[in-house]
């Protein structure tokens, strides 16, 4: 189900925040990379249930999308061990919805492939990817 205008209006203003677009430049301060920072906005478009997803000026998005990676690679990173491991596998994250109510039990919803780290969390709720469940995933993979 497509947007409607004032959601699409709500999705536009958090999209521009200076959280947002300066998440990029954050992730880079706390890898030490020059890594790329790639959010696929058309599957928080596509999700089938936008009032819950945008409420709260996007708390969701802000909290799944952005937050737990931050603070999983405050913690990944937080000394030369984790920046150079980071440095040396990744070179890219990508983030994105899920509409499946499983994704945090679903092998793979989390990988690393050919330097790209892939995020596949869920904006429904209690069955997201959380920040400890990336802290592991990168830990055990770097």
């Amino acid at each position: 189900m497509p947007l409607n205008l004032a959601q699409r209006r709500t999705l536009n203003n958090f999209k521009t925040t200076p959280y947002v677009s300066g998440f990029q430049g954050l992730v880079r301060g706390i890898t030490n990379t020059e890594v790329e920072v790639e959010v696929d906005w058309t599957s928080v478009e596509n999700t089938t249930d936008p009032d819950w997803v945008l409420r709260d000026e996007c708390k969701y998005v802000k909290e799944y999308f952005f937050s737990h990676l931050e603070n999983a690679l405050k913690k990944v990173c937080a000394d030369d061990f984790g920046k150079d491991a980071f440095k040396a596998k990744i070179k890219k994250v990508t983030i994105a919805n899920s509409e499946r109510d499983d994704v945090p039990f679903v092998e793979g919803n989390i990988k690393l492939l050919d330097g790209t780290l892939a995020i596949l969390t869920s904006l429904r709720g209690n069955v997201y990817i959380g920040e400890g469940m990336i802290q592991e995933f990168l830990e055990q993979n770097l």
